[in-house]
């Protein structure tokens, strides 16, 4: 049992500080320190595969320490790395014109070719989180039973208030 503790506690100091904010709490770290070169790297410079490959690595806790927190939904670099679909748009919403291009937390966010703008104009109603894990079976052990009952429902993004802000 004394072995299995040592284990823990190797696995959680191998886990840096500025990757648990950067995961968990969406912080870069400072800039011109050696961890935001690190950051960088994984983030800009790797297309991509830096990050894939820290949050493989570091999954498990990571996690765990989100979901002890956040129930029944996903830290943003989960639904980068490892979702295995987007949520589902509800029927009667006008979605795509032009190529999904990029997506946050699930949802689709489209962009028309050689443009910056967002093609969806007013609210769109997606899945929520919760319906999404809870559809794919990817609910961790133990974790339905802590989400509140609400979170099952529907989402409502209204793509105005992004534009505005």
């Amino acid at each position: 049992m004394l072995y299995r503790k040592r284990d823990e506690v190797k696995t959680e100091a191998a886990l840096p500080e500025w990757v648990r904010s950067w995961f968990l709490e969406g912080r870069e770290p400072a800039p011109g320190s050696a961890e935001h070169d690190e950051y960088r790297r994984a983030r800009f410079l790797s297309g991509g595969k830096g990050e894939a490959e820290l949050w493989t690595r570091h999954r498990d806790v990571l996690l765990a320490e989100w979901v002890a927190d956040h129930p029944g939904t996903r830290p943003a670099p989960w639904w980068r790395v490892e979702a295995p679909e987007l949520r589902e748009v509800r029927p009667g919403q006008h979605i795509v014109v032009g190529r999904t291009s990029y997506f946050e937390g699930g949802i689709p966010i489209v962009f028309p070719e050689g443009e910056g703008e967002l093609v969806y104009a007013g609210e769109l109603r997606v899945e929520g989180e919760a319906a999404y894990l809870k559809r794919l079976g990817l609910f961790l052990p133990g974790e339905e039973a802590r989400v509140r009952r609400g979170a099952f429902a529907d989402e409502t993004i209204d793509f105005n208030d992004l534009d505005a802000a």
